[in-house]
């Protein structure tokens, strides 16, 4: 089970994750290891934390260090380094022939925050699509995961 949460505070953000792997056949979990590759800080740059296929998360690492060092995070505002990373992503899923998961979509997930001129920004890249959504003042928390149902505030509370 991974539980990704991020909250978009008014001078940063804050990521946390669960450090537990599991390793299934479909549906049916088989092991549950220890594991601390969830969530990665590149530099003192970008946090990045995932959920789904470890390998993904590998790759979608990768791209946010040809980002780094071409100075998208640097150079672009929000929008055109969330939609960059993506594109990116998406379009290496696409030419290696990576399935999509019974559940639909690409079944991958992540947490993307750094620190831009325009100041901290927290993104949602869907597990169903990998669409970036920002985190604003409005809409300022986001749970992800298998987990998430028992990371989301609750209507009673």
């Amino acid at each position: 089970m991974t539980v990704l949460v991020g909250v978009r505070c008014a001078d940063g953000v804050v990521i946390g994750c669960d450090s537990i792997a599991t390793s299934s056949m479909g549906q049916f979990p088989l092991i549950h290891i220890p594991f601390d590759g969830k969530i990665r800080i590149f530099g003192d740059q970008v946090i990045v934390a995932c959920t789904g296929a470890i390998g993904y998360a590998q790759r979608l690492h990768e791209h946010i260090e040809t980002a780094i060092k071409g100075n998208v995070f640097a150079n672009f505002g929000v929008r055109e380094c969330t939609t960059n990373i993506a594109k990116r992503f998406l379009t290496e899923l696409a030419g290696s022939l990576a399935p999509s998961s019974p559940q639909g979509g690409i079944g991958f997930g992540s947490l993307i925050a750094a620190h831009l001129k325009d100041g901290p920004f927290l993104a949602e890249f869907g597990s169903s699509d990998f669409q970036p959504e920002l985190k604003t003042e409005k809409l300022f928390f986001v749970s992800m995961g298998s987990g998430q149902v028992l990371a989301d505030p609750s209507s009673h509370l």
